[in-house]
């Protein structure tokens, strides 16, 4: 195992009890890492593989960082195979649905596992798996190996991968088909209601008091601007009015108010500036 340590940004090495490949890795929220089936090393000969016991559960606590194994019980009413290539996610309540895998170890060849939909309960000590009733308003539905699944509220999305067939069954080839599951019942559907998935972590739609706050934050910030630019392009208009009033007074006559060469109180009669006011309105 590589860890990369985001705090210092740093890589270090830990190495796995017994390694494993083409597993399924779940984080739960104890911070604890649960790997399910895959194949292994027979007797440390990597050579030699063989898949691995679906019972034996490898632990990683990414608090401590120490390796452990569990022994999980099986209460399936029919006979569980181990498998590898299977996806697996996290319900709400801790509980880990396993999907899918192949039971060989051929990389090309994809044998159907059975069954393909297991549910891990790590919340039970040891760790029990079932095999839930599986339902669909599908038709017949494929089982997939090396594909991916990934839950959104209460339904789990499958896709890629590549279709598994019988024994005696020609190999199916690559999967491009998007299968749904609502693992409330453990149905295979055709559609969903994403207002349905009543998942926490799913966001909600805002409330109409929420939107009401928002729109009079807006109206308020939009109200403050449009003030903010009327006071400084009045202002603007102030100071010029202000400063072309003072242009104008360029000589103080008698009349007590400003006086200009054309504004002697006769239209039309020039002032001679070089006389005083009194010499200049004397005809």
């Amino acid at each position: 195992m590589i860890i990369f340590d985001i705090a210092d940004s740093s890589w270090s090495i830990n190495t796995a009890v017994n390694g494993r490949a083409t597993y399924s890795a779940t984080l739960l929220s104890n911070g604890i890492i649960v790997y399910v089936g895959g194949f292994e090393p027979f007797n440390g000969n990597n050579d030699v593989v063989l898949i691995a016991d679906i019972s034996k559960i490898l632990l990683f606590d990414t608090n401590s960082l120490t390796w452990s194994t569990k022994s999980a019980r099986i209460t399936a009413s029919i006979p569980v195979e181990n498998r590898q290539r299977h996806s697996a996610v996290l319900a709400p309540n801790d509980q880990i649905i396993i999907y899918g895998g192949t039971r060989t170890t051929d990389e090309v060849d994809f044998n159907q596992v059975y069954p393909d939909v297991l549910v891990l309960d790590t919340k039970k000590d040891p760790y029990e798996i079932t095999a839930p009733d599986i339902s669909t308003n599908t038709g017949i539905f494929p089982s997939l190996a090396g594909h991916t699944a990934n839950l959104f509220g209460y339904y789990m999305i499958v896709a890629f991968g590549n279709t598994t067939h019988k024994d005696d069954e020609p190999s199916l080839g690559k999967n491009g088909i998007i299968y749904v599951m609502d693992i409330r019942n453990f149905t295979w559907i055709n559609s969903l209601d994403l207002d349905q998935t009543a998942d926490n972590k799913t966001s909600s739609p805002p409330s109409q008091s929420s939107n009401n706050d928002k729109t009079k934050l807006i109206l308020a910030s939009v109200l403050g601007v449009l003030g903010g630019a009327l006071v400084l392009v009045g202002g603007f208009f102030a100071y010029r009015w202000i400063n072309k009033r003072k242009k104008e007074k360029k000589v103080p006559g008698f009349f007590g108010s400003n006086f200009d060469r054309y504004d002697a109180g006769f239209p039309g009669t020039p002032v001679d500036n070089s006389k005083s006011p009194t010499e200049a309105c004397k005809k």
